[in-house]
């Protein structure tokens, strides 16, 4: 009866979270789409190709969720990726899962153009 009384109790906790967070006002903004837009930073060729690598993830992030990508410009980089990309994506809730991916993407690792 103790076990019994411990996981309903762990369940009563998990569902007065899940009923907190359902109680919290939505953003308006998150049934909107997006355009967005990836830059290479410095660090010249690989900046570019790490854009295009940052460009890929973000284009099978909405194929995995359904949204469509279309490009609305592109400036491709001397040893591939882009010097800038700008995508639209069109989809059901893509704001409100892509409205924290502002900022600096930073990378380390061994240049492809030093292989």
């Amino acid at each position: 009866a103790r076990s019994e009384q411990k996981d309903i109790i762990l369940k009563q906790e998990k569902l007065e979270k899940d009923i907190t967070i359902m109680l919290l006002p939505r953003d308006p903004n998150d049934d909107r789409n997006v355009m967005l837009e990836v830059r290479a930073g410095t660090g010249g060729d690989e900046a570019s190709i790490w854009a295009g690598d940052l460009v890929a993830l973000y284009k099978r992030y909405a194929e995995s969720e359904g949204w469509k990508v279309s490009a609305v410009s592109e400036a491709e980089g001397e040893f591939g990726g882009y010097k800038t990309c700008v995508m639209q994506i069109v989809g059901d809730y893509v704001y409100s899962k892509l409205k924290y991916e502002a900022g600096v993407h930073r990378v380390q690792r061994v240049p492809a153009t030093e292989t």
